[in-house]
């Protein structure tokens, strides 16, 4: 079973290389193309006839160099404009950053004033709900002066008449007298 697996292997790797050894033309063609640099990858077969052919490979080339050199440079400037991009959202990035902390520092100071707002107008109400008291204390307190002087009044008028109190020249302070 091995032998057959072998010659197997060994039929197909012949028939690699004889198709290969078509496509290339002529034996030299074919050995050049497994010829290895020094870094060991296979030298680029280029075979030439005359200058002119030459020539045009040459012009080629240089094509292909300017192309890249272009790309180079527009490689370049894609570079220093997407630096100056992420240069610009730094610093737009800091900018946001101090305009959030003014804007907490601000929201800080309102909280603080609104504290101070609460207070004062509890402080108020405060002070309100005692001055109601008050007044209601002294309206009470007028009421009740109020009728006592009328009690007091119409004592006095059920007593002395007004040509009474004309002729006794009567005034009630003058229990009050002083000596």
């Amino acid at each position: 079973m091995l032998v057959f697996l072998f010659s197997i292997v060994l039929a197909t790797a012949s028939g690699v290389v004889l198709f290969l050894f078509l496509i290339s033309g002529d034996f030299q063609k074919f050995r050049d193309r497994f010829v290895l640099d020094a870094n060991g990858k296979p030298k680029p077969y280029i075979k030439l006839a005359n200058p002119a052919e030459i020539d045009l490979q040459l012009d080629v080339l240089k094509f292909k160099l300017d192309r890249k050199q272009t790309d180079i440079e527009s490689s370049k400037g894609r570079v220093i404009m997407a630096a100056e991009s992420i240069q610009k959202l730094s610093n737009t990035s800091n900018e946001v950053k101090k305009y959030y902390v003014k804007l907490k520092e601000d929201i800080m100071k309102s909280e603080q004033d609104c504290r101070e707002l609460q207070t004062q107008i509890d402080e108020f109400k405060r002070k309100q709900h005692i001055l109601r008291e008050q007044s209601r204390v002294y309206d009470k307190f007028g009421e009740t002066v109020i009728s006592e002087v009328n009690y007091d009044l119409s004592r006095l008028d059920s007593k002395n008449t007004v040509s009474d109190i004309s002729t006794n020249s009567y005034y009630p302070y003058d229990d009050f007298s002083v000596s």
